[in-house]
């Protein structure tokens, strides 16, 4: 356990490169990632439902296999 300046006192985790890093400050990044990735791949499908036409909301759009 260490003082992270963004979660204080917490448990740290080995990252895979050897170095440690804040476990709610990695999950953070991971969820980060994971929208922006996501933001971009519905703007490079049109940004909407290719169904529909729904664009109202970015979190209830998903991508399905055919």
């Amino acid at each position: 356990m260490r003082d992270c300046p963004y979660h204080g006192f917490t448990e740290y985790v080995q990252r895979k490169d050897g170095r440690f890093r804040c476990r709610k400050c990695a999950l953070e990044a991971v969820s980060e990632k994971r929208r922006r990735n996501k933001i971009a791949l519905v703007e490079y499908k049109g940004g909407r439902c290719e169904v529909c036409g729904y664009d109202k909301c970015i979190e209830a759009l998903s991508f399905h296999h055919l």
